[in-house]
């Protein structure tokens, strides 16, 4: 292919006189229009030939450079140089045309299926017991942190008579660290960095990891996934063998021949100072599953309440907190919290739940109905 505008000229000439026009010369040698149509022309008055030399021709021709459109002369050039690129494999190919819309679609549907499928069922859990009465503690709101008003022995002892009782097993509710990155007032102010947090969190989980049941995330924990994209209690719950959910579980827990249904969620609307187990029996009215047991975490006040429900009796529980007070709560004026744990005694032969405020006389109760075990 020529590779400047004389070798195009010389070509050409050598074209015609093979007895191609103009039409055919432009298509061959990619000229412009007008340029091919010049040259014919100019070779058609010459005779067929170039009687004063090409040299002569390209000076006396109205197409010489400097007659030329520099624009067009640039882009000839520019086709030329293109002819001369040494072709170049890319070793990647979208399986996918970008263009083919109908295939895209068509993968995007399976993709959104199985993100539907997970919304659907990440949630839900399903655990068998031993066939004898059991009892189901909720834990949560630790805020793990150093140098704050966090009762850390209390949260230690529990874990550990958690962990020692026979038949005793714990929900967690979200929260388990302080964890505020978030807020930057908060993280100045801070004593510990959420990575010391969270290798304490780890370490609380050690204690009773064989007895727990199901792991949710908190708010407080919510805010490093949102931000950094990184979950890290599904993390530290993979390497501890739990079963983790965000934000909300419901479990089936079979105890004999009984199945109750669990439902536990960090937060929810519809909240009440003037009855804090009003959210709780509003998700049960309101929500998707007609659980036995109901608890929700966050507000850090412990309450426990049976009502009753579609011909049954149901119980709606509240976790207090670990945390006792903060900058936080004393500023807005919240009370001074209890580190309560709700716990429930459920049977294998019969439905029947008996609700505790917390954790010790709920195993004190226990240890008895299993024949001081």
């Amino acid at each position: 292919m020529p590779r400047t505008l004389r070798d195009a000229r010389a070509k050409a000439e050598t074209l015609f006189a093979a007895g191609k026009d103009n039409k055919e010369v432009e298509r061959e040698l990619d000229l412009p229009e007008s340029t091919a149509r010049v040259w014919y022309k100019r070779w058609q008055e010459g005779g067929g030939g170039m009687a004063d030399g090409p040299n002569v021709a390209m000076r006396q021709s109205p197409i010489q450079p400097v007659e030329i459109d520099r624009m067009k002369m640039a882009a000839l050039e520019a086709k030329v140089k293109l002819l001369e690129r040494q072709p170049v494999i890319s070793l990647y190919q979208p399986e996918v045309a970008l263009t083919d819309h109908s295939a895209i679609w068509k993968r995007a549907e399976v993709d959104n299926a199985e993100r539907i499928r997970k919304a659907l069922t990440m949630a839900l859990f399903e655990v068998t017991l031993p066939a004898e009465p059991c009892a189901l503690c909720f834990v949560g709101d630790q805020h793990i942190s150093l140098g704050n008003c966090v009762d850390l022995e209390r949260m230690r002892e529990d874990a550990e008579l958690i962990s020692s009782t026979p038949g005793c097993y714990a929900i967690l509710g979200g929260d388990g660290v302080d964890n505020h990155i978030k807020h930057r007032a908060a993280v100045l102010a801070a004593r510990s960095q959420p990575h010391d947090q969270y290798e304490l969190f780890e370490w609380y989980l050690s204690i009773f990891a064989h007895r727990i049941l199901v792991v949710l995330s908190g708010n407080h924990d919510a805010w490093t996934n949102q931000i950094a994209g990184v979950d890290v209690v599904s993390m530290i719950c993979q390497r501890q063998q739990l079963c983790y959910a965000p934000d909300e579980a419901i479990l089936g827990v079979q105890v004999g021949g009984e199945k109750y249904k669990i439902g536990t969620r960090h937060q929810y609307r519809l909240n009440s100072s003037f009855n804090e187990t009003h959210a709780v029996k509003q998700w049960f009215r309101n929500g998707e599953c007609d659980w036995d047991i109901g608890n929700i975490n966050h507000n850090h006040t412990s309450a426990v309440e049976p009502f009753w429900a579609h011909g049954k009796e149901r119980w709606a529980c509240r976790t207090g907190s670990y945390q006792i007070t903060s900058a936080y709560s004393r500023q807005y004026g919240y009370n001074k919290t209890r580190p309560m744990a709700p716990s429930f005694v459920v049977y294998p032969d019969r439905r029947e739940i008996i609700g505790f405020h917390d954790l010790r006389p709920a195993m004190r109760f226990l240890k008895a109905e299993r024949g001081g075990k």
